[in-house]
């Protein structure tokens, strides 16, 4: 289903495309999570029985305090495909991924661009995809998400 639904995005000229579960809720993407930022700035990450659980997910939810969204809290609930244009913030998260920006889902423009000139003026997403980074390269801040191979 992935493969097709993407493949059919990409025939309309979009670049990815968003998954669906059977009542219309946000499940995921092709080959990733996906999870939002709203107004009040608090992280969410849409609860569906269709979307596999990710490590990177589970990895960006315990990050997303250090980077100052929402004082580390974040909501777990159904999301509806007309909730889209209510967040200020889309991207993908997945092992492949890391974190990937949605720039706009059906055409919209998010409010919160990616700028990457520097985390203190970027959005909630840059600032996570700059700490997910720096986690994973350093093994001393999670000693228990890296395991050394000689």
């Amino acid at each position: 289903n992935n493969h097709l639904a993407l493949r059919e995005a990409l025939q309309a000229g979009y670049d990815d495309v968003v998954m669906l579960d059977c009542n219309r809720h946000v499940a995921e993407g092709p080959v990733a999570n996906i999870m939002f930022v709203n107004k009040l700035k608090v992280l969410i990450v849409p609860r569906s029985i269709h979307a596999l659980a990710g490590i990177t997910q589970d990895t960006v939810i315990q990050l997303a305090g250090s980077v100052g969204l929402g004082g580390g809290r974040f909501g777990t609930r159904h999301v509806g495909v007309n909730e889209l244009n209510m967040f200020t913030e889309a991207f993908y998260v997945g092992t492949s991924y890391g974190i990937r920006p949605i720039v706009s889902i059906s055409r919209p423009l998010f409010p919160e661009p990616w700028t990457y000139a520097g985390a203190a003026d970027g959005s909630f997403g840059v600032k996570l995809f700059e700490r997910y980074h720096q986690t994973v390269r350093d093994p001393k801040e999670y000693p228990e998400w890296h395991i050394l191979v000689d």
